[in-house]
Formats: structure tokens, sequence, C-alpha cells
């Protein structure tokens, strides 16, 4: 609900009530992750007890804080106990084992920057003396139960993983790995994996070396890492009917393994894969299209080198050269299927990014956002497929220009190097299109909708869905339909398209192009050459314009022709921080309010994202407000320290402040 200023609301949408179900209104990342962390050995023994044995075992040491754990190396999830030393560097575990078998016993440092020496006594007859303890790393949180993937990659050495449970202080060790070994055709290696689905909640990951003879390393480590989505289906008659479930981004991909798929970040139909790759979360980008700013005559690959190495994509972009490229080292590599539109007909169809595009984490290999599905991690080649609709194989490959520190779009906008250029209809265009609608007859108005609604309904078909090339979404014989009854009403029609297209319905920029544009090349021609004549705004920052603001632009121009009266001095272009919002106390705290005022009644989206694109809380989740003054308390993770993002989207007006919470 939402609250007014004399009553703020405290509306708390942690990790764990993201991972129950929330879809974000604008997802970015939705897992725990660390690049690039240092690991050490720490020391750990096996030994043989029976069920029933009494087992007492202790620790000692000069002066040095450390945990002694004790646990089931088959089933530890039912026989596990753990001990912090006291303040005279002692620690003991003295239990009855309940199931026979081989136990771990293990040391660490309590703190994570500490090094030290612990002796071990295992019932009076195995001592280990001047054992090495060290610190662990891995995120302190709390999920529910369900299944999740905790790993590190981008190894430098060779880790184990340990995972602890939230009962008790400090939690007990539940799972643990060395090397992982699945049924997906990555190669883990050195690296270590846990994909479980468990039944306990998980309060934090320990790694370390899994050997003295390798006692440090650098590697990525992933916590919380999500499974692809699943849907529920049944079959038979009732009372026979049997449940099901499925996941429908196999289906789509005969060759990604359900082993290799982990989602990174839920589905979205705000951008597509081309925009992440490039850095974007805010629109969705495709260079091919005739309306976008990056289109190039020259040929398709040209189209998609103008946007990869675009410095203007916005201010501190990472950008991307295909010269030079190659398999071994490309960031992005982008995607080609001859048969794209059928036997022999071709066209680029995906973009996937790795580590560092963008300085961004993007798992254990690569990363795809596939159309307006859900992000996911996945093995480098597991999407090929060269079937008609599917994305062919990779076939280019673009690199770095750089690799210094890489902003998205969202932190460039907070920190003032770039704008995203909005245009909405004025109250006179408004009333143009409304009464030219008007004096269109209501037989042709209910064939009009029944048609575009029956199009719009193939949208969210998988085959489709998976697709982030717009036209492949006028391939349909419900789109077909949709513009041979277009065309047979003439320009009468046009004011029903410009209308949906304003409404957000970005696939209708196909019905604009095929209706309009072969008429209209000089005034798309004119919108982009205005465009490019100013690069920023007075305050120096980069405008960004997307396809849907150039098609609007481009519509604006239409309407001219049934109004020429030049006096409206409202252009309808909106560019985004223009909405002003405040955040005391910042820095941010516990107690921190997000204020701002409505003139008009609004759609409001709101949510605070890290640096790194992972989403903290959801303020809002796109709700119809009126006019007025709101106040919302900021609930964040309490692990969380440090710079964030806080996100207000106004009628699809994007506003983003920086802030630091500590």
């Amino acid at each position: 609900m939402v609250g007014r200023m004399s009553n703020p609301i405290d509306i708390t949408d942690s990790l764990r009530k993201l991972k129950n179900g929330i879809v974000l209104p604008n997802p970015e990342g939705n897992f725990n992750h660390h690049l690039g962390a240092t690991f050490m050995y720490t020391y750990y023994t096996t030994a043989s007890f029976t069920s029933g044995q009494q087992i007492f075992i202790t620790t000692n040491a000069n002066n040095f804080q450390h945990v002694l754990e004790l646990f089931s190396a088959s089933d530890p999830q039912n026989a596990a106990w753990t001990v912090i030393s006291n303040s005279n560097s002692l620690a003991a575990i003295n239990v009855t084992i309940p199931i026979s078998g081989i136990y771990y016993i293990k040391v660490r440092s309590w703190s994570q920057s500490q090094q030290g020496l612990v002796n071990i006594n295992v019932n009076g007859q195995y001592y280990y003396t001047n054992c090495t303890a060290s610190g662990y790393s891995g995120f302190r949180h709390s999920l529910s139960p369900g299944t999740y993937n905790y790993y590190t990659c981008k190894i430098s050495g060779d880790t184990r993983i340990w995972l602890e449970d939230n009962i008790g202080f400090p939690g007990r060790i539940v799972a643990y790995n060395d090397d992982y070994s699945g049924s997906g055709d990555f190669s883990w290696a050195y690296a270590s994996r846990i994909n479980k689905n468990f039944s306990i909640n998980i309060e934090g990951m320990q790694f370390s070396s899994y050997s003295s003879n390798t006692p440090t390393g650098t590697c990525d480590y992933y916590i919380d890492v999500n499974p692809l989505s699943t849907e529920t289906y049944y079959t038979g008659i009732w009372p026979f009917r049997k449940k099901h479930t499925r996941t429908p981004i196999l289906d789509l991909f005969p060759n990604l393994k359900a082993d290799d798929a982990m989602q990174s970040a839920p589905a979205s139909e705000v951008y597509n894969c081309i925009s992440w790759s490039g850095g974007i979360t805010n629109y969705w980008e495709w260079p091919l299209s005739l309306f976008s700013i990056y289109f190039d005559y020259g040929g398709s690959k040209k189209s998609f080198d103008n946007f990869y190495g675009s410095p203007g994509r916005y201010g501190g972009c990472m950008t991307y050269s295909a010269t030079g490229a190659t398999s071994s080292n490309s960031v992005v590599d982008l995607w080609y299927n001859p048969n794209s539109y059928g036997i022999g007909q071709g066209e680029y169809t995906h973009g996937s990014v790795t580590k560092p595009g963008n300085n961004m984490p993007h798992g254990y290999d690569w990363e795809s956002k596939p159309g307006n599905g859900e992000r996911i991690f996945h093995q480098r080649s597991s999407l090929n497929s060269v079937a008609i609709g599917g994305y062919g194989t990779v076939t280019d490959y673009y690199k770095p220009t750089s690799l210094k520190t890489a902003l998205l779009l969202d932190e460039s906008i907070a920190l003032g190097y770039s704008v995203i250029e909005n245009v909405i209809f004025t109250d006179q265009e408004k009333d143009i299109i409304s009464n030219s609608i008007k004096l269109i007859t209501n037989n042709v108005k209910e064939q009009f909708e029944n048609k575009y609604n029956l199009w719009k309904t193939t949208w969210v078909k998988p085959e489709l869905a998976k697709q982030s090339n717009p036209r492949m979404y006028a391939q349909s014989d419900e789109y077909k339909d949709l513009m041979v009854f277009c065309i047979s009403q003439g320009k009468a029609i046009w004011p029903f398209i410009f209308d949906k297209f304003s409404q957000g319905d970005f696939f209708t920029i196909n019905a604009l192009e095929d209706l309009t544009l072969a008429q209209n090349q000089s005034v798309l021609g004119k919108v982009k050459k205005e465009s490019n004549l100013k690069s920023m705004n007075e305050s120096g920052a980069v405008i960004v314009r997307s396809p849907q603001t150039i098609a609007m632009k481009y519509i604006k121009e239409l309407l001219k022709s049934s109004n020429p009266d030049k006096s409206n001095k409202d252009n309808g272009i909106i560019y985004s921080n223009s909405f002003k919002f405040n955040v005391f106390p910042n820095p941010a705290n516990t107690t921190s309010v997000v204020s701002f005022v409505l003139d008009t009644d609004s759609k409001i989206s709101a949510n605070i994202v890290d640096l790194n694109g992972r989403v903290l809380s959801v303020i809002i989740d796109e709700q119809i407000v009126n006019a007025g003054h709101y106040s919302y308390n900021l609930r964040l993770p309490t692990e969380f320290r440090g710079p964030c993002l806080i996100k207000l989207i106004i009628d699809g007006t994007v506003n983003v402040q920086k802030i630091i919470v500590q």
C-alpha cells in the first residue's frame, strides 16, 4: 500500500521476500557474489566414529579466537556441531555419535582477517598440533528453504566450500563440496559447487583452499543463485489427473543442460540481451531496427559495431571492438542463425556476455537475457540451435577497448553522467489522436482491437518470448492478418497504432514500420539527424536515446501534418532525473525515508540496487497512485553496507539517486 507523508510505511522487501516470488518491475541480479576474493587453507581432517560412541574434542590456541566444527561426512544436516572458543582460546565439543561413519573435524579463524595456529585433541588419543586456522569469506544471510546454487569460479588455486545453517551461533556445517561433477557440459575443474534443495535456511558460505600444499588462491564466488523458473501443468482427466513441472527455457534450447542453467535475474519485458550486454536495463535495444540510432545501411554487423563501440552509448559505459577479437578474448558474443526466418533466411539473433563485460558479474561462464524472459547463467555454447527461430551459433566477437571501471546506465544517471530522453504526447497531440479515432466506425474499431489483441497474445508464446529481435514478433499469422486489415483501412488506422505504441506496447514498432515508413523515410531521417545534433544536455550529460524515443519523435512528426500549428511550445520531451525526490538522512540508515510529491496521478515503481545491479529491496511495485505527497521508509538487508542506487520510475521516466548506507 501507498502511504501519505504523515504516516510513513515500512515495506520490508528483503532478499528473503524477493526469493518468494515478487516480480520486479525492472529486475537486475538477484544473487550474492564477490569477485576476486582471496582464500586460504584452514585445517580439517576426518575420523571414523560409530553410533553411540562418546566423542570429546578440545582445542587450544595462544590468544587466538577460533571455531571448532564436527560434522558427519554423509549426513551433516542431522549430525553437526560447532562451538566458538572462549576468552582463554579454548573450545570443546562433547557428543554422543548418532550415526556411524566418517566425520570431519575442522577449525577456522573466527575473524576473517586473522590466521593462527590451533592444537586439537580427540578423545585424548589423537593430537594435531599447530594446525593452521584461517578466516573464511562469504555473505551472512538467511534465505527461505529451497533450491539454490553456491559455487566458486574463475579460480587461481583449488577451493573447497562449506555451508552453514542459521541454527545457533555460529552455524553448523550442513553441506560441503570440493570438485563438482554434474550432468552438464561445463567443466568445473578446481572450482566447487553445491546445487541442492535445502529444507533449512542457509546462513552463509565459507570457502578455503583444498590443501595446505596450495594454501592461497583467488576466485569469484556466488551465493544463493536460483535454478531456472518452472511451471506446473497437468495431464489426464480428473480424478486421474497428474501434476507435472517443467522448465520452459530448457524446452527452448535443446542443447542447454539443466545442470548448467541458473537464473541470474527474474523475467522482464523492459530490456533484452543486447541491452544487458551493453550495460542497460532501462529499455529494449536492437541495432538492426530502423528506429535505432545505431542502425547502419552499411550492413547488419556494422549496426552492432556502432552500438558496442560507441562511447556515447551512455556516460561511463564500457566500449567494445570487433577488431582483434577472437573466441579466446571475447567479452561479448554475437549470434547468427542462417535459418532465423526460414531455410536460408539468416539474421543476427542474440548477444551474450561474460566477465569482465561492463565490470559486472556474469556467473561461472556466460550470461544471457533471452528476449523478455529471465536472465540466465549458462555454458558458452549451450544456446546453439540452427533450427528456424533458434539462435544459431556464435559467429562474431567483441573485446573491451578499455578495462577501466565501467558503470551501468543506472549508476551513470545517478552520477549525472547520462540522461535518458523520454518522449510523450502533448495534450494537443493526444487530442489529434483521440479526434481521429472518434471518426472511425465502431465496427472498424472492434475489428482492430480484436485482431490486435490476438496478435498481442502471441508475444508471450515461449518460442517468441526468447527473441530479442522485434521483427521476430511480426512473423505470426495473427500479425499478418492485422496488417492486411490495417492496410485496407489506409491512414485512418494509423492513430490506433500511435496510441498503442505510446502506451508501452513496444512490439507495435513493427506495425509502425510496415504501415508508415515506406512513404516517410525522409521523416525518420530528419528525426535521427536532429537528434544527433544534440548529444549532450546543458550540464554535459550524455543524452541516451532508445528506439522507443526515436519512434515517438517520428510519430510526433507525422502528427504535425494533421495540425501544422506551431504555437504549442510543449515538445513532450522529458529527461531522466528531471523528477526530484528526497532521501533523508543520507548517508542512509534503517530510519532513512524517501519522499516525493506527485502533481498528477501516476504509475510509479521504485527499488534499490547495489552498484553491481543486485536488487536489495523493492519499495513500490508498479502502482497507480493519486497526486499527493508520499513517503516510504528504506528497508535494506541487514548485512548491506556501502553505496547503492534508489531507482524511482514515474510514468516510465527513470530517476536515480546514489546513497551511502552506513
